[in-house]
């Protein structure tokens, strides 16, 4: 299904002019214009053309085709139709669109855009000290053990991002660089966290077509949306259910989750009583275990991360 902002328009341009300007065809508009009349001959391109043909009612340079624009963009940019044919606003990719999502989607929680969603967003949940750990689970979506998930379109078309579990134990990311652009490969990219450069990997193959370059220069629109703006690749399937090999969905990504919250719950809990004294004030203040990681050392960040994001992590329990 493409996006419903993408409009047609009737356009024109002069193919003679060094610089192809489209116009939008309004009615009653072309009796005002020079070009569709006899006295495009005063026009000073075909002047330069020096002529060379008789005389007709409308410039031999006018041309007319069909275009495509989005109606949500602040801009209304016009593109040839047959280039329209590669935009992502023909298929279902127009999910993941700012323009399609709305004014001020960013700055909302994390929310749902694949069409596989229900009403209801999972979330799973431990206790720790009295506190409950909350990690939302959105349904329609595969799970890998390193904590990056993957959507499958109904038009095959795949979407690869990390999960809320990631970002709230990262927090803010310092920049994000892309280690896989396209063709086929493990989509791969890198997170900057304090300074420490940490490499988060898909599982499984798939051919790449398109990465979000909006995240290199707006890196906190993952940590903001991590299911929607914040998507890392864009791409499809090898062969048939390839990509979704050994990932989680529905009730099994859900309990794993919890699983997943009360392991890191203990890992943090070790460690945070071998911080100086001050730090481990601040860190026991903190109201959930994502927050505490904040103040682990340098090292034992990293060792949290081989722990549960690191590509070759496979820590599931059979059920």
């Amino acid at each position: 299904m493409r996006c419903p902002y993408l409009k047609d328009a009737r356009v024109k341009f002069c193919r003679a002019s060094a610089f192809k300007k489209m116009i939008v065809q309004n009615p009653g508009q072309t009796e005002q214009e020079r070009c569709a009349t006899s006295g495009y001959v005063d026009c000073s391109v075909v002047k330069q053309q020096g002529g060379g043909y008789p005389l007709q009612s409308q410039c031999p340079n006018l041309q007319e085709s069909t275009a495509q624009y989005c109606s949500a963009a602040p801009v209304n940019k016009l593109i040839p139709y047959s280039e329209s044919q590669l935009s992502p606003c023909i298929g279902e990719s127009h999910r993941y669109c700012e323009f399609y999502l709305g004014p001020g989607y960013g700055d909302r929680a994390a929310e749902p855009v694949s069409s596989a969603f229900t009403s209801t967003q999972p979330v799973a949940e431990a206790a720790a000290d009295g506190r409950v750990e909350t990690i939302e689970v959105q349904e329609g979506l595969a799970y890998s053990a390193n904590h990056m998930w993957l959507d499958i379109a109904d038009d095959g078309i795949c979407h690869i991002g990390v999960d809320a579990f990631l970002v709230r134990v990262l927090g803010s990311l310092d920049k994000l660089n892309y280690l896989s652009i396209k063709g086929v490969d493990r989509p791969a990219v890198a997170l900057t966290v304090r300074g420490m450069d940490l490499h988060v990997v898909f599982p499984n193959r798939m051919q790449i077509t398109r990465c979000n370059r909006a995240l290199c220069s707006l890196p906190e629109k993952l940590t903001k949306a991590p299911y929607s703006l914040g998507w890392l690749f864009e791409g499809k399937d090898l062969e048939a259910g390839q990509v979704r090999a050994g990932l989680m969905q529905g009730e099994e990504a859900h309990l794993w989750m919890k699983r997943e919250i009360e392991r890191l719950i203990g890992f943090v809990q070790n460690r945070i009583f071998s911080l100086p004294q001050r730090d481990r004030r601040k860190a026991l203040s903190c109201r959930t275990g994502p927050e505490q990681c904040r103040y682990l050392r340098r090292e034992d960040l990293i060792g949290l991360f081989n722990e549960f994001f690191a590509p070759q992590v496979d820590r599931r329990e059979k059920t």
